[in-house]
């Protein structure tokens, strides 16, 4: 993997964390700080492979598709989503590279009609990526019903086992509200731990807790282990408590000063 792939990860890192943590109206303004770092790159590289590029490109056009997505960029999301529709009609028009993203669109911004269509591919495709492309497209969804649903509708049986679990981890890992999919599986706990080898269980909880960033969180977690888990698999969940304590004290230490710095800095582009 090249330099500026391994880079740009980084980066999406360091913004998917700060997005998550941000509150509803401060996530407004660093969306947009963080769109106009992220976009002159996309630009730069368009929605088009070109010819005998590399895989490290492709894969960097793809992640930033999804992220712009995230972050909400209009442009990004409608293009998505309209090759998404191509991709149903004639799926050889839309390069396998760009396909993960176009369904990461449909999620975070497409309609219901299109989520739908979404799930359709999520059941019924024989391709397994196209089906794995397909629940992390549904997992990309922003809304809280709506994540809500799919894990109801992911629970009744409409997806495998494998894929249920991974619909859980992604809509947690992907989702600015993980505190949203983690009500669903307390409330779900018995179905939920059903479908998971018991082998697994620690590593999955503690994938869909880990970005929780309320302090009365870590509590939960500690419950949640102290009744559902073995003894051994308890210890893990100490470390996924104090993760929840540390993203605690960034949101509420450093979050602050960080939007104040996006503020300055914006208002003295905006006057060059």
């Amino acid at each position: 993997m090249n330099q500026s792939v391994i880079v740009g990860d980084a980066i999406w890192k360091v913004f998917s964390t700060i997005d998550r943590l941000e509150g509803a109206k401060e996530r407004t303004r660093f969306r947009a700080f963080a769109r106009s770092l992220l976009r002159p790159v996309f630009d730069a590289m368009g929605w088009m492979p070109q010819k005998g590029e590399s895989r490290d490109t492709a894969k960097l056009r793809s992640n930033l598709i999804s992220a712009l997505c995230r972050l909400g960029d209009e442009q990004v999301q409608g293009e998505g989503c309209r090759q998404f529709e191509r991709f149903l009609s004639s799926p050889e028009t839309v390069d396998p590279n760009l396909r993960g993203s176009v369904f990461f669109c449909v999620g975070a911004a497409g309609s219901n009609d299109q989520y739908e269509k979404l799930k359709d591919l999520a059941t019924k495709s024989t391709s397994a990526i196209e089906v794995e492309n397909a629940v992390k497209g549904l997992a990309a969804t922003p809304d809280s019903a709506r994540t809500n649903a799919v894990l109801t509708w992911a629970l009744k049986g409409n997806l495998s086992a494998h894929y249920a679990v991974r619909l859980a981890i992604w809509s947690a890992q992907s989702s600015v509200n993980p505190e949203v999919v983690w009500s669903f599986i307390e409330s779900h706990r018995d179905e939920f731990l059903r479908i998971i080898p018991l082998s697994d269980r620690s590593m999955v909880v503690d994938r869909i807790a880990e970005n929780l960033s309320d302090t009365h969180a870590a509590d939960e977690v500690r419950e949640f282990a102290r009744i559902s888990l073995s003894p051994a698999a308890r210890t893990k969940f100490e470390e996924t408590a104090q993760k929840i304590v540390h993203w605690s004290a960034l949101k509420e230490l450093v979050i602050p000063k960080m939007n104040d710095w996006i503020n300055e800095n914006s208002q003295t582009a905006a006057k060059h």
